[in-house]
């Protein structure tokens, strides 16, 4: 039990941690070089360039009926994790601002801005999310509509929102393109690292061999790949022939080494497919 709620207390502090650094990206990099990011962040960003309406109470006010709706409707513990990014992010923007925060003005090289602001939140988001919390704002209108659909897809959403928001962009800014071009960078760099982090960086080769000569094959794989291997019987569909296919997770490195092995086994093929993430003992060679 005091394990669990230490591990509850360390997520908390993570969430509240990660809030001010976005807090503090969004004072350096965002507000002082005049673009929008994504989502609701981008919609606070040029309601505050527009309107001076701080976006810390702006955000805030967006973010309280979602995170109650998502709490009552969705997902309690989602809700209050995502809510306390919401809180501490969004105080952090005054605290920020009270105290005067060094801002970066990049001047011509605005793209500079864009890459560290996206690159920064793209690892904030990613963590976030595997951690079982958000940023907020999209993403509790997500887990509503998948509560409500679960079938719908998500991804034309998402879209569109961040869309409008490029578009938006050029209007506010004084009607000019580069806004736009570095929203929809920004967008790129931030998807780009969070889908990273989510995917996980134990990234693999899924190996599937289909042989006749399984018993030196795999004695050439277990010595030269140094990956456990599994073994399943399979009958060719043309042939009608008992084959045995062997499978095999390697690292990327040692996909040539792989190809060397495989050359000098006639009547054999494979096919080799990506794999995003890998749990358990990969890197300790044992047989699977």
């Amino acid at each position: 039990m005091r394990k669990k709620i230490l591990k509850e207390a360390f997520y908390y502090a993570l969430i509240a941690l990660m809030a001010t650094l976005q807090a503090a990206v969004y004072h350096i990099f965002v507000f002082e070089n005049d673009f929008a990011p994504a989502g609701v962040g981008g919609i606070v960003t040029m309601v505050q360039y527009a309107f001076s309406f701080q976006a810390g109470y702006l955000n805030l006010i967006i973010n309280v009926p979602l995170a109650l709706a998502v709490f009552f409707i969705a997902d309690k513990k989602y809700a209050l994790r995502s809510f306390v990014f919401v809180l501490v992010f969004s105080g952090m923007l005054l605290v920020w601002e009270a105290a005067g925060l060094y801002r970066y003005d990049a001047g011509e090289n605005r793209i500079l801005a864009v890459i560290a602001a996206g690159t920064i939140i793209g690892v904030i988001y990613g963590v976030s999310l595997r951690i079982d919390s958000s940023t907020g704002g999209t993403d509790y209108l997500a887990a509503l509509v998948r509560k409500a659909k679960p079938q719908f897809s998500l991804v034309w959403v998402i879209f569109a929102l961040n869309a409008s928001v490029a578009v938006v962009s050029f209007f506010v800014y004084g009607q000019q393109m580069e806004p736009v071009i570095l929203c929809l960078v920004y967008c790129f760099i931030q998807s780009r690292i969070s889908d990273g982090i989510l995917k996980g960086f134990a990234s693999a080769l899924k190996v599937e061999i289909v042989t006749d000569k399984p018993d030196e094959l795999r004695d050439r794989l277990l010595n030269g790949v140094h990956h456990g291997v599994t073994e399943i019987s399979v009958r060719g569909g043309y042939s009608h022939t008992d084959k045995t296919m062997l499978i095999c997770l390697i690292n990327k490195r040692d996909l040539a080494a792989f190809k060397k092995i495989l050359a000098s086994f006639d009547n054999t093929f494979a096919y080799v497919s990506s794999v995003n993430d890998v749990y358990g003992r990969f890197f300790r060679n044992n047989v699977l």
